[in-house]
């Protein structure tokens, strides 16, 4: 008896060793940015994208920013009009905010605001808990919570099918530094509080082997390593550099800012070798209004697939 017992054992670990493992899932979702812009044209054209992607049936949408133009009104109509937008996408929709919404708020066309006062309102009316837009509303991790850091509610971390998402706020303009936006020390603290949430993204991704990380932020970094590139990008870059030579997995960065739908491997390490293992997704923008179709399949090399989607305006012409 417990030879059979023994020999049952043997052969049912043998058998389970020569299953094939379970394949990771696959995870499609939308990414797009730099949108809506010029209105009242735009709100139109954005309804349309909204549907286009819900026919589509992604898992979720990111949205990196920019939700009007840098010379229009930062009112909080404006906020709550792309608020309304964002409740029709059917599945969840997260977002993290752009220069537009709050860094070039000083401008004369766009209100002479205070930019920190603006940003806090942004706060108020995006972020006021832990829960994306979309009729299929979701939670995720807010690094005010996961790291003690009230003020950071926007920054954001979730996982779909093992595949981990992080949003920082990174904002164009030299992620803030370049505009009027008040004591450097508000920079700083913002500054620190990104690189401390990409570390914990990556860290994350190692300890969970997550197959691969996204991270999602709104400005176009330039990509120039070291002290030679933009101040205000010196540490992200540096953070991404270190946290995906340590990980060594996939990592996808997908921005918008530059208005220019593009897919490379810019990112260098400070000795300028490229950091092969990042890809680089850039959204299209206005005046284009659109959506990239993003799939990740851990068991393809590489494991990103995109396919960019662009609505047309059909209003009568001039002529």
């Amino acid at each position: 008896m417990f030879r059979r017992i023994a020999f049952c054992l043997t052969f049912g670990a043998l058998l389970a060793g020569a299953l094939p493992a379970v394949a990771e899932p696959e995870v499609r979702f939308a990414a797009l940015g730099d949108t809506p812009y010029l209105m009242p044209r735009d709100d139109a054209l954005f309804a349309r994208l909204i549907e286009r992607i819900n026919e589509q049936r992604p898992a979720f949408s990111i949205h990196v920013g920019d939700i009007k133009a840098g010379s229009t009104p930062c009112t909080d109509a404006a906020f709550l009009n792309v608020r309304d937008h964002f409740t029709r996408f059917e599945a969840p929709l997260f977002y993290t905010p752009g220069d537009n919404e709050w860094t070039d708020c000083h401008r004369a066309k766009a209100g002479e605001y205070d930019p920190h006062e603006r940003l806090q309102r942004i706060r108020e009316i995006f972020f006021s808990e832990p829960v994306s837009f979309g009729r299929n509303r979701r939670s995720y991790l807010s690094q005010s919570d996961a790291r003690h850091e009230p003020a950071m509610v926007e920054n954001a971390l979730w996982t779909e099918g093992h595949v981990i998402f992080a949003t920082a706020h990174v904002v164009g303009s030299s992620n803030g530094r370049k505009r009027k936006v008040g004591p450097k020390k508000l920079f700083d603290a913002r500054d620190d509080a990104n690189i401390r949430w990409l570390d914990h993204a990556f860290a994350r991704a190692i300890r969970e082997k997550a197959p691969a990380l996204v991270v999602a932020i709104h400005a176009n970094p330039e990509f120039v390593p070291g002290d030679k590139g933009d101040r205000g990008f010196v540490r992200t870059l540096d953070a991404l550099t270190r946290g995906a030579q340590a990980y060594g997995g996939p990592v996808l960065l997908i921005h918008g800012d530059t208005h220019h739908y593009r897919t490379d491997r810019p990112l260098r390490d400070r000795n300028d070798n490229r950091v092969d293992n990042v890809w680089r997704l850039e959204v299209p923008g206005a005046p284009d209004v659109g959506a990239v179709m993003v799939t990740i399949d851990p068991s393809a090399t590489p494991p990103f697939a995109w396919r960019p989607m662009l609505v047309e305006d059909e209003s009568p012409s001039d002529r």
